[in-house]
């Protein structure tokens, strides 16, 4: 065969093997559908096999090994919720349980799985003034939480910091359990007093605990109740209570059934061991006074909602060294002191404020003994603390 017959062959087998287009088009689409197959995408914290219709693997251990879950059989069952903790369903309202900076704990509505998800970047950065441990809020798609529902209540103080902005520290709470403690930190009333105040109209109860009540020095009981007289004027629980005898535990337990509290008070009042006396099971850390300075020591670093028994939740809230008040005005300051009203109606000016101006009924009423001269001398630290309207 000369080489001109060999080229003429060669050519032939080559136009034999020629796909027609309508084949070339059916190859291109197997292909596409069989690349898709396996290109599954995965969930997070889930390495998946190729086969769409395999098990995943357990998340790895930071030592590269399997984690375990209990259950036999290599396959997951269809039913149960993915092993993170994700469904496939979006999560619209869920609860916060806990904060984090730029993160949220949260707990959803339809199902009751526990979510720890990143804020939208609008809410990452107007965090502690705009998100609270209580808050109902909206989850998209179980990815990150968007935005904070209507409340119907808030417990608030200003930053620290000097800023003219709120710091939130619950809502949607129920109870306010304003913690105090005989001793040990010594018993401060002027705290139970700006908060009472800071509650204002919002219509969430004080519910005033003395803690450490077996350590109470003589003549305490007398200082107390004199001290809180006015607010059990007005209707606000008090209760003395010690985690060491038991003293006064089944007296909160009946205050807090059924309703969301929120804890609030000094560093080293015993928070979180009231907690603890409620329920053991809960092992909240605590920690002792510093003998330096007799002053309590931070034991909870951040607020978090717990479930003491069904249908019976608090918020357990680090400790606060001061108690600033929130949108408080000094014109709005004496309607807080319910006692003032009667004895304000001799006062010559109706604007009167009870400090500087003459002929003041309240002033004439605190000389002739008929109102508490410990009252009126909060009502002029706050005065003077509170700016001009």
């Amino acid at each position: 065969m000369n080489d001109k017959d060999k080229l003429r062959e060669h050519l032939a087998r080559s136009i034999g093997k020629e796909k027609s287009y309508d084949e070339k088009k059916r190859l291109r689409e197997l292909a596409k559908r069989r690349k898709a197959e396996v290109r599954k995408p995965k969930r997070r914290g889930e390495e998946w096999e190729e086969d769409e219709d395999a098990a995943p693997r357990a998340p790895r251990t930071a030592g590269g090994r399997e984690a375990r879950h209990e259950g036999a059989g290599s396959r997951a069952d269809p039913s149960a919720p993915p092993r993170d903790g994700r469904a496939s369903a979006p999560c619209d309202a869920a609860l916060v349980i806990a904060l984090a900076p730029g993160r949220a704990r949260v707990r959803c509505r339809d199902d009751g799985i526990e979510l720890d998800l990143p804020l939208a970047p609008d809410l990452r950065a107007r965090q502690a003034e705009e998100l609270a441990v209580g808050d109902d809020v909206h989850v998209e798609r179980r990815e990150r939480v968007v935005s904070v529902l209507p409340r119907r209540s808030v417990l608030a103080r200003p930053d620290p910091s000097g800023a003219r902005r709120a710091l939130l520290l619950a809502a949607n709470v129920d109870v306010v359990v304003i913690v105090t403690s005989i001793a040990e930190p010594a018993f401060k009333p002027a705290l139970v007093d700006r908060i009472v105040l800071a509650l204002g109209a919002s219509g969430v109860r004080p519910l005033v605990v003395v803690n450490k009540w077996d350590l109470a020095p003589a003549g305490a009981a007398e200082t107390v109740e004199s001290a809180l007289a006015p607010h059990a004027a007005q209707g606000i629980g008090f209760v003395r209570v010690s985690t060491k005898t038991g003293q006064g535990l089944e007296d909160l337990r009946a205050a807090l059934d059924g309703r969301r509290s929120v804890f609030v008070g000094h560093s080293g009042v015993g928070k979180s061991s009231l907690v603890n006396a409620l329920v053991p099971e809960l092992a909240r850390a605590t920690g002792a006074v510093r003998a330096s300075d007799g002053k309590g020591q931070h034991t909870t670093t951040r607020g978090e909602l717990l479930t003491l028994w069904p249908g019976t939740e608090a918020i357990d809230t680090p400790g606060v060294r001061q108690f600033g008040l929130w949108r408080l005005v000094r014109a709005d300051l004496s309607a807080h002191f319910a006692e003032f009203e009667v004895f304000a109606r001799a006062c010559r000016f109706k604007d009167c404020s009870h400090v500087v101006e003459p002929a003041c009924g309240v002033r004439a009423a605190l000389d002739a003994g008929a109102l508490s001269r410990a009252r009126f001398e909060l009502y002029l630290r706050l005065w003077e603390e509170l700016d001009p309207p």
